[in-house]
């Protein structure tokens, strides 16, 4: 059984930071120099935080009119309260999705010399003056599998790999795509979609009752946990 997927609410008031974090060592020496020792140099881990404005807790369903989850038998409430109670706080694992996750045709590099390539996905684009814009990646670690991945070599679709998970060398820190045979193209692409796995920040959650039925999460906190590498 797969891990979790962070669960989606009707009410769409709501209001959300994120934290892009990396470790760094600093040294400064007598002189005013500074040596800067990278311990992620690939990829950072990522944070979320949530502010529900609004949480139904509406027993009589008069608020589910619309699909997905218009057939449920619980309230939104209650699905936070059971996943937060399911997760036994920052104890467990699950997924979360981000908005930007379906990726179509996203350019990866060439295959390295025993025909590995990591998948990679887009997180934007650096002005370079010399070669215009400089495409910034991040590895996957969790695909979304309900989204099929299609790999392409110059267009053309493939089967003929395998997916290998993360630690593959060179310091590969995403699911790896190994192909039986060299490509006979450099230009290789992929489509699907893809998770972050993660755990809750903290160990207490907290829910305010502003108004009959209506419920506020100030803070719901969680972040990123590397899939092991090596």
């Amino acid at each position: 059984m797969g891990l979790p997927i962070f669960p989606q609410f009707r009410y769409a008031n709501w209001a959300a930071t994120k934290s892009e974090q990396w470790s760094t060592l600093q040294h400064r020496s007598i002189s005013g120099g500074q040596l800067s020792v990278p311990l992620w140099p690939n990829n950072p881990l990522w944070q979320w935080e949530w502010q529900y404005e609004v949480v139904l807790d509406d027993p009589k369903k008069l608020s589910f009119k619309t699909a997905p989850n218009n057939n449920t038998l619980y309230t939104d409430l209650q699905i936070l309260e059971a996943f937060y109670f399911m997760q036994r706080g920052a104890a467990n694992q699950f997924l979360h999705t981000p908005p930007d996750s379906v990726q179509v045709d996203t350019l990866l590099s060439a295959p390295d010399a025993s025909n590995n390539v990591e998948i990679r996905h887009v997180i934007g684009a650096v002005p370079d003056p010399v070669a215009g814009l400089t495409l910034i990646t991040e590895a996957v670690q969790e695909l979304n599998n309900v989204n099929p991945t299609v790999v392409k070599i110059n267009g053309t679709p493939t089967a003929a790999y395998t997916l290998k998970q993360p630690g593959t060398v060179p310091p590969y820190e995403g699911l790896v795509i190994n192909f039986n045979s060299t490509p006979n193209s450099n230009v290789i692409t992929w489509s699907g979609s893809y998770f972050y796995r993660c755990t809750f920040s903290e160990d207490t959650q907290h829910y305010d009752q502003f108004a009959l039925l209506l419920w506020a999460c100030k803070s719901v906190k969680y972040k990123q946990v590397r899939v092991t590498v090596g």
